[in-house]
């Protein structure tokens, strides 16, 4: 199945959302325990009629730890990818930052 690819962004200690069926196709995570000395996540979710505030009580679709490290990663979902079926929301916290590709 061949899709446009779009990407958005995600700032560390911020929450995003877009708000439509699609498919998440990759991620790159870059992440720093030394901002924050603990772990630090990226959280992604399947968002229905989103409008702010604390993404958690939404279906979890994926869900990135990052070690207690500087680093970054990029994730390559294989197949065609996590379907989000009403939308799909981000979630990074303090130290963390993400590119999702989706489309």
């Amino acid at each position: 199945m061949q899709t446009d690819v779009k990407a958005t962004w995600c700032a560390a200690g911020a929450t995003i959302a877009y708000a439509d069926r699609t498919r998440i196709k990759s991620l790159t995570i870059s992440y720093k325990a030394s901002v924050t000395g603990a772990y630090t996540t990226v959280k992604v979710y399947d968002t229905k009629n989103y409008n702010g505030g604390d993404l958690s009580p939404y279906p979890l679709m994926f869900l990135f730890e990052a070690p207690l490290v500087d680093g970054s990663i990029h994730i390559i979902i294989p197949g065609e990818g996590i379907l989000v079926k009403d939308g799909l929301g981000i979630e990074c916290t303090s130290g963390t930052s993400a590119s999702v590709f989706y489309g």
